[in-house]
């Protein structure tokens, strides 16, 4: 099921672009390995590219949605999804595949 959207700017909760924001960085975090890959899509790249105009809403989201290269599908890295369930996160020890070297090491 995906997210809803609603019909007016003031129907959305007052705390849902914070909450997209917190976790853009969380997500962000723990996708370090895609950082080249992935681009940020959606109402929070609007936000963060434009201002409203003098009497106009600002943007407004209660997600993040990010644009992925197709070079971070050809399972090089591992899998997106083991990144952001915390299995193979930049402190777990165990070597970075693009440079080899393991985050002790460095």
């Amino acid at each position: 099921m995906g997210m809803s959207k609603f019909a007016t700017f003031a129907d959305y909760p007052k705390e849902s672009l914070p909450s997209a924001e917190a976790a853009l960085l969380t997500a962000w975090r723990s996708l370090e390995r895609y950082h080249d890959d992935l681009a940020l899509v959606g109402g929070l790249a609007v936000h963060y590219l434009t201002r409203p105009a003098a009497g106009l809403l600002g943007a407004v989201t209660m997600d993040v949605d990010f644009g992925v290269a197709l070079g971070a599908s050809g399972g090089q890295y591992g899998t997106i999804k083991s990144d952001l369930a915390g299995l193979l996160g930049p402190r777990s020890g165990r070597a970075n595949p693009r440079s080899g070297v393991s985050p002790r090491q460095r």
